[in-house]
């Protein structure tokens, strides 16, 4: 039976290619529209709210129509009073909002959530995060307008609520001061284009007819895979696939720990102590999201790979980018310089933010000398110790290096997967030293970590330098840095 659903997705997702131009690879964020919209028939259990985030024209939007047939209702945005308040219903008001006008048990799907998380009224984003955080709980009371419009009538709403929304990529610019309220969210980032991709989606654009067709076929298909899988949910997944997910929510509850900030620039500190989201939650929205993977028709490892991105694309994309360059740069340990390369398109105040965040959760330990000290100091960045654990029980070919080797032992290098889609493409790095060798010029001679001018970056064509520290003389290096004596060879 399992097979026949696997077929039945297939038929579906050659329908959905009939008019998106989605390749093989870059179909999951379909697939996780189409589990949350299975996870609707979890009503005993807590339901599931996930976030599509990818640039304009992406086909997150097409994704979410995909289940028109399935939702209860279709909004364009959300709002504090477009959910639950008082309205006009002559002599006496009346309770109006989108809770008012949906069953008990109900999927919402939302084609444009940026507009909460970039309102400029901070209080009434507090606000607006406040009610999604009772929504989601099962029960809303709002005491507003004085008295009850009639007897016995409150503005109260109790239900099973399921969520499946768009955004842009401008949500990470918010995503610290809303995990600072409590996450209920899943996110997973459409797959970005580079210019030649981004071309074959123009020129597919251009040559695609009968579209409103296609999509119509492609809805009745995913309303009949969808009804079909609500009933084959499984109720429990198996330990070995627990366990990581145990692990993997672990990871990711603490990396997208909200940090609230103050100023800018140089200026730019961190207000109060950052308390790490307990993993609790999480592990139960992904504990439910790869069961109703597997009701769709995938195995059991494609739903444990699912999962763990869209996890691990709940954390910032920016702050994600930084502590995959940390993780690889292992004992050795990232500079400022190795994370604003890791975050491809960003200044350096950037990365210096976020390994400020990671440093304040306790994801990361620093050493060297303060900042506010030696702003022109060396310092160099590892993944805590207790934290080592936990990364490398969420799998190595997503968040570590991967040693690999041939059949007579000998090493042949270390293929590296990222999590996000934006960095997909697998990179063999050979073990000829020249790894090696990059990282000690990271540590020592980057001018990054010497000047503050974003114009003095480092530039990939630039020669190694030939004089290259061995192990013993780096580790004397480090020791000389913290007795302030760095001289000699430098």
């Amino acid at each position: 039976m399992s097979a026949a659903r696997h077929g039945a997705l297939d038929g579906l997702m050659d329908a959905v290619r009939q008019y998106l131009d989605i390749q093989a690879g870059e179909e999951a964020f379909v697939h996780a529209v189409l589990a949350v919209a299975v996870s609707k028939a979890l009503t005993e259990e807590e339901p599931l709210w996930a976030m599509l985030v990818g640039a304009p024209s992406s086909g997150k939007s097409e994704a979410i129509r995909l289940v028109d047939e399935l939702a209860d209702l279709r909004v364009d945005e959300l709002t504090r009073a477009g959910l639950l308040s008082w309205g006009p219903g002559g002599r006496k008001a009346k309770r109006t909002g989108i809770l008012t006008r949906i069953p008990q048990n109900a999927l919402v799907t939302v084609s444009d959530f940026s507009t909460v998380v970039t309102a400029s009224d901070r209080e009434g984003r507090a606000r607006m995060y406040g009610m999604l955080r009772v929504v989601y709980d099962g029960h809303v009371y709002r005491g507003i307008g004085g008295e009850p419009a009639a007897d016995g009538d409150a503005l109260e709403w109790s239900g099973h609520l399921t969520l499946i929304a768009a955004a842009t990529p401008a949500i990470d610019t918010a995503a610290s001061f809303e995990s600072a309220l409590g996450e209920r969210w899943l996110t997973l980032r459409v797959p970005g284009s580079d210019a030649a991709r981004a071309v074959q989606r123009a020129r597919y654009v251009v040559g695609r007819k009968d579209l409103a067709p296609h999509r119509e076929a492609a809805q009745a298909l995913t309303r009949e895979l969808v009804l079909d899988a609500r009933r084959r949910i499984p109720e429990q997944l198996p330990g070995s696939i627990v366990e990581r997910l145990v692990n993997l929510a672990t990871f990711v509850a603490h990396a997208r720990t909200g940090v609230q900030h103050e100023g800018t620039g140089r200026y730019r500190v961190i207000l109060g102590v950052p308390t790490p989201e307990e993993p609790t939650r999480l592990v139960g929205q992904l504990s439910r999201f790869a069961r109703c993977v597997i009701a769709l028709g995938l195995q059991h490892d494609q739903a444990l790979e699912l999962a763990t991105k869209i996890a691990l694309d709940s954390v910032p994309l920016a702050r994600m980018r930084v502590l995959q360059a940390v993780v690889e740069a292992e004992e050795t340990g990232a500079t400022v310089a190795v994370a604003h390369r890791a975050l491809i398109r960003g200044n350096r105040w950037a990365a210096i933010w976020e390994l400020d965040a990671l440093e304040a959760i306790g994801l990361v330990t620093v050493e060297g000398t303060p900042r506010d000290e030696d702003p022109h100091a060396h310092r160099f960045y590892r993944l805590a110790e207790a934290y080592r654990k936990v990364c490398e029980n969420v799998g190595r070919p997503l968040i570590f290096s991967l040693e690999t080797k041939e059949e007579d032992g000998s090493d042949v290098g270390a293929v590296y997967v990222f999590a996000h889609p934006e960095n997909q493409t697998a990179t063999r790095k050979t073990t000829s030293g020249s790894t090696r060798r990059r990282a000690r010029r990271d540590l020592v001679s980057d001018p990054l970590d010497r000047k503050l001018e974003p114009d003095d970056a480092y530039r990939p064509e630039d020669p190694a330098p030939e004089d290259v520290l061995t192990e013993d003389e780096l580790i004397a290096f480090r020791r000389a840095l913290e007795a302030g004596e760095s001289e000699g060879r430098l």
